[in-house]
C-alpha cells in the first residue's frame, strides 16, 4: 500500500516536472524574458577557498525586504528560474522566506551551496519552503590547500536526526 507521504512525494515530483516543461515551452515561445537569474543574499562564506573572489568574511546578509524586492522585480520581468548563490546562501537567516517568495511568484527556485551546512533538518526546511533544485559545489575528490570543498569531506558528513545518525549522502 502506498503511504500518504509517498503519494505527496509523487505528486510534488509530477508538479515540478510540469512546471519545468512549462518553463521550457515559455522559453521556446518567447525570448522576451530572462530564463535564469542568480541572486546573492549574502557574500559571507563558512569556507575560504583560495581561488574564490565571490565571498568575504565580514559582510552582513542583504536585508530580507531588499531580497524580496529583487525577487519581485525578477518575477515581474517573467524570469522562470531564480537561483540563490553567494558566499554561502545557507548563512542567510531568512533564506527559507526568500525561497517562499520566489515560489509564490510561480518561479522555479534553485540553490547553490557548498553543502557543509546541510543537515537532514535543514534539507527538510528547504523542501517545506519550496526549493526545486539544489546544486552542491564540489571542487575536488580530496581536500587540498586550495579548496576544502571535496567529495571526501562531504560524503563522510553525518547528521543526527531524532536520535538517529545518518549520512547526508554517500560516496559512490
Amino acid at each position: 500500500m502506498i503511504s500518504k507521504k509517498q503519494i505527496r512525494r509523487n505528486t510534488l515530483f509530477v508538479h515540478r516536472r510540469l512546471r519545468e516543461w512549462r518553463m521550457i515551452a515559455k522559453g521556446l515561445l518567447s525570448t522576451r524574458h530572462p530564463v535564469l537569474a542568480h541572486i546573492i543574499p549574502i557574500r559571507r562564506c563558512n569556507l575560504s577557498c583560495t581561488y574564490c573572489n565571490e565571498f568575504d568574511t565580514f559582510s552582513k546578509p542583504v536585508p530580507t525586504e531588499e531580497m524580496f524586492g529583487r525577487v519581485d522585480h525578477l518575477a515581474s520581468l517573467g524570469t522562470t528560474i531564480i537561483t540563490i548563490s553567494g558566499g554561502e546562501p545557507l548563512l542567510h537567516p531568512e533564506l527559507d522566506e526568500i525561497i517562499r517568495r520566489i515560489r509564490r511568484h510561480g518561479v522555479i527556485a534553485g540553490l547553490i551551496t557548498n553543502g557543509y551546512l546541510l543537515t537532514v533538518e535543514r534539507i527538510e526546511r528547504l523542501n517545506r519552503a519550496g526549493l526545486d533544485q539544489l546544486q552542491i559545489s564540489i571542487d575536488n575528490v580530496h581536500p587540498d590547500d586550495v579548496s576544502k570543498k571535496s567529495l571526501k569531506v562531504l560524503a563522510g558528513q553525518e547528521v543526527t536526526n531524532a536520535g538517529r545518525t545518518r549520512r547526508v549522502w554517500r560516496e559512490h
